[in-house]
């Protein structure tokens, strides 16, 4: 832990969606204790990240308060994620948090296991541990088993319904990036749209989605977005005029879904494909260890043979299908 102090500290858009956004009340009750009683406040941070404390930072920086930092340490990005989520479920009971947001952080919980499962086997085996009733499951269901186990302190949560907010949280992280700023919307239920209609949105045109959405999308509690004049989300949102349909409870298991798995999969790999551009733009390969260039260089190949397997048995079950 280090001496306060006014260090500059890096808001990580990823880590912020996933962490409970304080209220009015609660922002103006942080900064009395700040400014008026003396309290200076611990940031945690991983790679100068913040993970928590982000309001505490933010008055801290306005009015030049010093903050002590806090560090904390991980192998990897992806157990960060898992931390950071985990923190934030916790929180729940003491702290707002909608239901979109929850489901959300339990969508990025699963897709952080799935990626520690497919880039650091050790880690994998290590989660692993004294889950033997685990080890004979399906490889695709592991996942999901775990995260439902990492809950079940906090929350009951199957690992169907694991799996289905996986793909919302994927979908939500889609429509960011599409349009930045409909996230916070969406997660503090400014704008209410079920699970399906989001993933449904995550598929449509971009720019006649940032068109759809406009920024005065404010009012708690609506069925949808004000001047929203692009049909594609007026249809989604209004279709007709049917009350809309309950999203799966966080008890219940949803429906199979055949195209859920590719589903998951779509949403998901744009997000390697911005992890691998921003390690293009910002990483110094020749200071780099030739540890880390080893294993990136191995896990790309890696990567690159399932993307060559999986279109191989696509195409030959498409075939088979076609023959039917």
């Amino acid at each position: 832990m280090s001496e306060p102090c006014l260090t500059n500290l890096t808001i990580d858009p990823d880590f912020e969606r996933i962490m409970i956004p304080c209220s009015q009340d609660e922002y103006k009750r942080l900064e009395q204790k700040i400014i008026y009683g003396g309290r200076r406040p611990i940031i945690i941070t991983w790679n100068n990240n913040i993970l928590k404390g982000l309001a505490e930072y933010k008055i801290c920086k306005r009015c030049r308060i010093p903050f002590t930092v806090k560090n904390k340490s991980a192998n990897s990005r992806a157990e960060i994620m898992i931390w950071l989520c985990l923190e934030s479920i916790k929180q729940r009971k003491g702290e707002p948090i909608s239901n979109e947001h929850l489901r959300y952080c339990i969508g990025k919980l699963y897709l952080a296991q799935k990626e520690i499962q497919a880039s650091d086997p050790l880690a994998y085996k290590h989660l692993l541990q004294n889950k033997e009733h685990i080890v004979s499951t399906k490889e695709a269901y592991k996942s999901r088993i775990i995260v439902s186990l990492l809950l079940k302190d906090y929350i009951s949560c199957s690992p169907g319904s694991v799996y289905r907010y996986s793909v919302y949280a994927a979908a939500v992280d889609a429509l960011e990036q599409k349009t930045p700023g409909i996230a916070s919307k969406i997660l503090q239920g400014n704008c209410k749209l079920s699970q399906n209609r989001t993933i449904r949105l995550a598929f449509s045109d971009s720019e006649e989605t940032k068109e759809s959405w406009q920024t005065n999308c404010d009012t708690p509690h609506t069925t949808g977005c004000k001047n929203a004049p692009m049909s594609a989300v007026v249809s989604e949102i209004k279709e007709n005029n049917e009350p809309e349909k309950s999203v799966p409870g966080i008890k219940n298991m949803p429906k199979y879904d055949p195209d859920a798995e590719l589903s998951s999969l779509s949403l998901t790999i744009p997000m390697w494909i911005n992890s691998l551009k921003r390690t293009q733009d910002t990483a110094k390969f020749g200071h780099a260890s030739s540890f880390a260039l080893d294993k990136l260089s191995r896990q790309l190949e890696q990567l690159t043979r399932q993307i060559k397997e999986l279109q191989r048995q696509m195409q030959e079950e498409g075939h088979e299908r076609n023959r039917n």
